[in-house]
């Protein structure tokens, strides 16, 4: 997408008051300035927060792109194999049974898991790290602080 574009896509309505925005609107076009720079960089890790949400902590609330069949989060296969080798190794090794299942049934195992733990909010993201740093501080998400945030305030 051109730049005016993908900000007149996913901007977010808090975020139209802003200069770039405004400027883009008025010009039918983007400067190619810091101001501009700025305003798709704030677009952006809003995107990424919602997204990371979307596949997370609300990924089972009302209708979502999962439940749709509209997008699914994946895996990495090469390292859903490393990963389930670890457990099997570990499991036979430790409890010294199941040795003769076959690694397909491990490799569930850890998707199963992984589901489990991104449901739970088990993601990487540095803001939601300083949230959680800070014992679930509302203020930590807000837009007093993040203004890309939609919809949280002090």
């Amino acid at each position: 997408m051109s730049d005016e574009d993908f900000i007149g896509f996913f901007i977010a309505p808090n975020m139209t008051w802003m200069r770039a925005y405004e400027n883009m609107v008025d010009k039918r076009r983007t400067d190619r300035n810091e101001q501009t720079k700025g305003l798709i960089r704030m677009i952006e890790n809003r995107l990424k927060y919602e997204i990371m949400l979307e596949f997370g902590l609300t990924s089972k609330i009302g209708r979502t792109l999962e439940k749709s069949s509209c997008s699914v989060l994946g895996f990495h296969s090469e390292d859903i194999e490393n990963i389930g080798a670890a457990v099997q190794e570990c499991v036979v090794n430790e409890l010294g049974h199941f040795s003769q299942k076959k690694a397909e049934a491990y490799e569930r195992m850890v998707l199963g898991y992984l589901n489990i733990m991104r449901n739970n909010g088990s993601f990487d993201d540095p803001v939601f790290y300083e949230y959680t740093r800070q014992n679930g501080n509302n203020y930590m998400l807000s837009n007093d602080r993040n203004r890309w945030l939609p919809g949280q305030q002090a």
